[in-house]
């Protein structure tokens, strides 16, 4: 690995770090912002060369619809956009969560023109049109006890000319492959 990537790799971890440990000291993140867990390597079938790591934000609050659900090995993946404002989305499972199961919330980086409909593009165009943010949940006891787990949020709308980036969700159970619902661009 060269020192550039070795570099990057611990700036983000780094910068990860220091985001979380105000939230917690302050007492204003919500549970499920204490519980995301941000990647700072790939360790699994969610990274290509190219995608980003992060959320783009770290509480959930808001109204949200379902927007594309999928069940795989006993959990119910759902991509949930806001109604109202249509900033954020998130994802989450349900069902038989178990302890390390991993659960995303992926966005494009690139913003694609809304119309009067939703579309969903294949994930070879969305990737070939900049690549992916990539915001993950690993699963704790609490989750699983609860048979719940939810990611943070990603942007939905960029809030400028109608424009929406793809979105989705996805889910690798522990002991299982990495499967996601389709992509899903809003509609105006």
């Amino acid at each position: 690995m060269s020192n550039k990537t070795s570099s990057r790799r611990w700036a983000k971890l780094t910068a990860a770090m220091v985001m979380a440990v105000p939230l917690g000291v302050l007492g204003t993140a919500s549970p499920a912002a204490a519980e995301t867990t941000f990647s700072a390597v790939p360790d699994d079938d969610s990274k290509k060369p190219g995608d980003v790591d992060g959320c783009d934000r770290t509480d959930t609050a808001g109204i949200y619809a379902d927007s594309g659900s999928r069940t795989y090995k006993g959990r119910r993946l759902t991509l949930y956009t806001e109604t109202i404002l249509d900033y954020w989305a998130q994802a989450t499972i349900a069902g038989k969560v178990a302890r390390n199961d991993k659960v995303y919330v992926q966005r494009s980086l690139y913003a694609f023109n809304m119309h009067s409909k939703p579309r969903y593009p294949s994930d070879d165009y969305v990737r070939a049109m900049g690549g992916v943010k990539t915001c993950r949940h690993i699963a704790n006891s609490s989750d699983a006890s609860r048979d719940y787990a939810r990611t943070g949020s990603v942007a939905l709308q960029t809030g400028e000319d109608n424009r929406s980036y793809a979105v989705r969700a996805c889910v690798k159970p522990t002991g299982g492959k990495f499967k996601c619902t389709r992509w899903f661009i809003d509609h105006y």
